[in-house]
């Protein structure tokens, strides 16, 4: 066997499974379509409040919705994601991955997917 086959298969062994390494195309594809539902989001949002008037028809409400469904899936792909530190170490330990995100973005990424709307509506009523 030449060295760089050990070597490729060496670095398969080390990948832990179930976790979605930087390097992956499918993590890749995610962050892509995750940055363009985020624009799409910061469009459509501001649109709406300033000249929406029909904030309850049902195309606003399943873009709403579907919206938030991809942030919350990211939410899950997030605590699958291994990524780097600060010294370009690789980080692959799960309970390491859940504390950085948990305090970090957590907090801010659930209060963004928070049917607000529905929430003040029902206090309302």
């Amino acid at each position: 066997m030449n060295e760089d086959k050990k070597s490729r298969m060496s670095f398969r062994r080390r990948k832990k499974r179930c976790l979605l390494y930087p390097e992956n195309h499918y993590k890749e594809n995610w962050d892509f379509f995750i940055t363009m539902v985020l624009i799409v989001s910061c469009v459509l949002t501001p649109w709406f409040i300033a000249f929406g008037d029909d904030t309850d028809s049902l195309e606003w409400v399943v873009t709403s919705y579907s919206i938030d469904t991809m942030f919350l899936i990211d939410i899950f792909v997030i605590f699958s994601s291994v990524f780097y530190d600060e010294d370009f170490n690789l980080i692959e330990d799960r309970k390491r991955i859940a504390s950085e995100y948990i305090q970090s973005w957590l907090m801010i990424d659930i209060l963004a997917i928070l049917p607000f709307d529905l929430l003040i509506s029902q206090e309302v009523s």
